[in-house]
């Protein structure tokens, strides 16, 4: 079995590591995603994004207005305890990603929140690359 490992990256530095199993169709879809650079976009406070919803970029649409004419509706939202990100790829949701406050090691929860929203990149790791280390003139160098 092949574990791959993709790290989030803001400002060229490593702040989150994801590893995936190579044989799992779920986990090949979202590999192949991070290997095209997805969009991950905030979807909290939308009451139906799915899987097959298009975004222009600022919307999201049903997947049947092709025309952009009724984006849906966004509310209001409370993110003390998950924040929830669609993946995008070529304008269409793709999938979604979750990350819950109490899975996770105190802090880190408020810095994914600064993170995502700092559009970050994403990039395949080596096994020996981790949280912290930089990504300068496409080689990895420890922090």
């Amino acid at each position: 079995m092949s574990f791959i490992r993709i790290g989030l990256l803001v400002d060229d530095e490593v702040f989150h590591v994801m590893g995936f199993e190579e044989d799992n169709p779920i986990a090949e879809k979202w590999i192949a995603a991070f290997r095209s650079q997805v969009q991950l976009i905030d979807i909290n406070g939308y009451a139906k994004i799915r899987k097959g919803y298009l975004y222009d970029g600022e919307n999201f649409y049903g997947p049947e207005d092709v025309s952009f004419s009724s984006p849906v509706e966004k509310g209001t939202y409370d993110i003390s305890e998950s924040i929830q990100f669609a993946g995008v790829m070529d304008g269409e949701v793709m999938g979604f990603m979750t990350f819950v406050r109490e899975e996770m090691e105190e802090g880190f929860y408020e810095m994914v929140i600064a993170a995502m929203s700092s559009n970050p990149t994403y990039q395949e790791l080596p096994e020996n690359v981790n949280v912290g280390w930089k990504f300068i003139n496409n080689t990895f160098v420890e922090g």
